[in-house]
């Protein structure tokens, strides 16, 4: 018996890397950069990297996309091996399936609704 199981991520943070795009072949092209978020607790700030790639039509769109600029990525968390030199190598990325850009906005702290429940 299967049991229900859901593979989607979401993350929005700035753009920390020029896209590069590759040609796949049969003319398809793939789009890929690295986009950082960040979240506080208490007195400390921790920032995470994550590799974001995009197929398809998507790629037209996306062109256009600079370092620093901040953008809500959805999509669903992959694991592919490639080999380098020889060697075989696993990656973990972000293959979005919408990549919406927005505004710089004040945010406000979490700290001023009160303790988060979890």
């Amino acid at each position: 018996m299967a049991f229900p199981s859901a593979n989607k991520a979401f993350v929005m943070g700035q753009v920390s890397s020029l896209p590069t795009i590759k040609d796949i072949g049969n003319g398809r092209e793939m789009l890929g950069f690295r986009l950082v978020s960040k979240r506080s607790w208490k007195d400390k700030e921790f920032t995470t990297t994550h590799r974001i790639t995009v197929f398809g039509n998507a790629v037209d769109g996306l062109r256009n996309l600079s370092e620093g600029s901040l953008v809500g990525v959805d999509g669903r968390i992959d694991n592919r091996q490639y080999e380098q030199d020889g060697e075989k190598k696993w990656i973990t990325e972000i293959v979005a399936s919408d990549v919406q850009g927005f505004s710089a906005v004040e945010s406000t702290k979490a700290d001023d609704f009160g303790e988060i429940p979890f």
